[in-house]
């Protein structure tokens, strides 16, 4: 008997198997190993659940360094943009006053009180943003 075949197995009249005839020749199953599906399913089930841990636990004390960083980065690229983003944001609001005036004449009515209080807070924060820019470093000193 080689050690790649199974251990003879015989049934008896009770269902039992004894050792004596081949498996599966009266209906006793040799004992199944484990097949590659459970093994795959086990190994991806252990690594789900330690990357669910390692998030958990490594994840409050990675962000609050990782956050400034990443942080920095998005202000300096927004300081870099600042100029052509005043000029968009110009654009915006003078485009705004204009499509009112143009729909006022066409329509020969007053715009709603809504579309002129939307379009003067607009106004402030345009100039509040434009004054906070060209004053920046004056506004800075006068906080040191």
């Amino acid at each position: 008997m080689t050690s790649s075949q199974p251990a003879p197995v015989a049934c008896t009249l009770d269902g039992e198997c004894s050792k004596t005839e081949s498996a599966g020749a009266c209906g006793c199953a040799a004992p199944r190993a484990p097949t590659d599906r459970v093994v795959g399913a086990s190994a991806a089930l252990a690594a789900t659940g330690a990357l669910a841990c390692g998030v958990c636990c490594v994840l409050p004390f990675a962000l609050p360094a990782a956050l400034p960083a990443a942080a920095g980065g998005v202000i300096g690229w927004f300081a870099k943009a600042t100029p052509w983003a005043m000029g968009l944001a110009l654009l915006a609001v003078a485009g705004g006053w204009t499509w009112a005036l143009l729909d006022s004449m066409r329509t020969r009515r007053k715009p709603a009180r809504s579309t002129l209080l939307t379009l003067g807070l607009g106004t402030a924060v345009f100039a509040a943003a434009a004054l906070g820019w060209h004053y920046e470093r004056e506004i800075i000193h006068l906080l040191r």
